[in-house]
């Protein structure tokens, strides 16, 4: 019992006739008797067909949708299956993905011609199980990442090489065993959530980290000025408090726990830092340049500091800005927010944060240096979004 292919040396014309027309929709197993007996590993002569076992894989409702999702989601869907390719082909038909005609028979595919086998087809018909590794390392060389579903023993070097590799509870314990991911529902109407899960993590954890880094990027440059130069940090503890919780501390909070599913680009670290470089670098420089000029000019400290809190605050409540695009209620009410409470805090409690009262000089400073320090992180961004020194990120 087993596929004819295999079981007979010839196939007679009538018989691989019905065995193509029942694979257009079934599985086809071949029974057949020998009067001779079986050697070991090796099938006797004189074999006679004696029926055809057909079986039909059921779709499940939920299929096409859950494959509709990762279309739409970009991703390339492969059949690999050990069964004929005509049967393979059918299924997928059925089951609604792209290109099913696409398909082809593995015994055909060897070491030549894999890779233009694996961009140029959808549906694998008797993938052998070293077969289905090859094929998860072929995707993987034309830089595919690659997810692998299956569950039985046939799957599991496949399962072991692929980039995330998702096993059915219902399958074999080996195929578990190896597997990063087992849908304990045995469905794969499961994995839309568990992408949108993965997104909503990784993106706002990215997003909540270039807020952070920001502020540790400039401050651990002006800490390393300040160790060379005899003058007061510009800071006290009490404005970057201020600082800190309107543009980080509340907004990293919230937006962290919203859902996010856009698709995660790049490098997780390049990303964050073509975010956050521009914004601290536009801090960075600006207070220096506060710093330079309190020297020249007669500046006191306080009114020196407090143009840098203001500065500072604006433009990081302008990245916060940029963070939360595109709106909505929660972004919009976020950002208000974190506005009003930077604005009472300088205005109703200066004295509070150490802040001298607003000058005619304080004022005109305050204007000129926030917008020296609004072109600097303008120009940053864009320098850093055509360049190639780093991924380019998206929030």
């Amino acid at each position: 019992m087993g596929a004819a292919e295999f079981i007979l040396d010839e196939i007679p014309l009538d018989i691989k006739n019905k065995m193509n027309e029942f694979s257009k929709n079934s599985r086809v197993i071949l029974i057949a008797h020998s009067k001779n007996k079986c050697a070991p590993k090796k099938l006797p002569k004189e074999i006679t067909p004696v029926a055809f076992i057909l079986i039909r894989d059921k779709i499940r409702a939920e299929a096409k949708k859950t494959l509709e999702y990762f279309k739409d989601q970009g991703v390339s869907i492969k059949v690999i299956s050990g069964d004929n390719v005509e049967t393979v082909s059918g299924i997928a038909k059925a089951a609604g993905i792209d290109g099913w005609k696409k398909a082809i028979d593995a015994t055909t595919i060897n070491s030549d011609n894999i890779d233009s086998s694996v961009s140029e087809n959808v549906v694998f018909g008797r993938v052998t199980p070293i077969q289905k590794k090859e094929l998860i390392n072929a995707m993987q060389k034309n830089g595919h990442t690659v997810a692998m579903t299956g569950d039985g023993v046939n799957d599991v070097l496949a399962l072991k090489e692929a980039d995330c590799s998702i096993a059915m509870a219902s399958g074999t314990d080996a195929a578990r065993n190896v597997s990063q991911l087992i849908l304990l529902d045995s469905n794969f109407d499961s994995m839309p959530k568990v992408v949108a899960e993965g997104r909503r993590s990784i993106n706002n954890i990215q997003r909540s980290a270039a807020i952070v880094m920001v502020r540790t990027l400039y401050s651990l440059g002006l800490a390393f000025i300040f160790l060379f130069v005899h003058i007061p940090y510009p800071f006290i503890p009490i404005q970057q408090t201020l600082i800190n919780a309107v543009s980080s501390g509340i907004p990293g909070i919230i937006l962290a726990l919203e859902p996010n599913k856009k698709r995660i680009k790049g490098n997780f670290f390049q990303n964050i830092m073509r975010l956050a470089l521009p914004p601290s670098m536009a801090v960075f420089i600006s207070v220096l340049g506060i710093l330079v000029f309190e020297c020249i000019f007669d500046i006191s400290k306080t009114e020196s500091s407090t143009i840098c809190v203001y500065v500072t605050g604006f433009i990081r409540l302008m990245f916060l800005f940029k963070v939360c695009i595109p709106f909505n209620i929660t972004r919009t009410a976020l950002f208000a927010c974190m506005c009003g409470i930077f604005a009472g805090g300088i205005l109703l409690f200066p004295e509070f944060f150490n802040l001298s009262p607003f000058t005619p000089m304080v004022l005109i400073l305050t204007i000129g240096f926030t917008i020296f320090a609004v072109l600097i992180f303008i120009g940053l961004s864009k320098f850093f979004n055509k360049s190639k020194l780093l991924s380019k990120a998206e929030l």
